[in-house]
């Protein structure tokens, strides 16, 4: 069976919103510094991004972030990625030490 993020229902039709719940309690916090830093493998298709400090990160492979090939999230900013379950994600420091938190979407049938 494909995977499919679990999302919220609205009125009586029960019609999905498109607005995915999230599993806190499945999250990762991976400190970032001038060196990449990688996450555990996600499990979900859809995860979302908070940095304490400006970052750049890279989703899937065997690269390590860098800043000319990875994408720059600023500290602070909810950023919503999809990715390939089983992907990790690589961070590093746009400037200053921090850490990257990773939420994935819950996925129906799961907690």
């Amino acid at each position: 069976m494909t995977e499919r993020v679990k999302s919220a229902f609205s009125g009586d039709q029960h019609t999905p919103v498109p607005a995915p719940q999230w599993d806190y309690d499945g999250g990762q916090k991976v400190a970032f510094s001038g060196t990449a830093a990688a996450s555990q493998a996600i499990a979900a298709p859809l995860v979302r991004l908070v940095a304490t400090e400006d970052c750049y990160y890279r989703i899937g492979g065997n690269e390590a972030a860098n800043a000319a090939g990875s994408v720059f999230l600023a500290g602070g900013i909810n950023w919503a990625e999809t990715i390939t379950p089983g992907d990790t994600i690589s961070v590093i420091s746009g400037g200053t030490d921090g850490s990257l938190f990773i939420i994935p979407a819950k996925l129906e049938g799961g907690a």
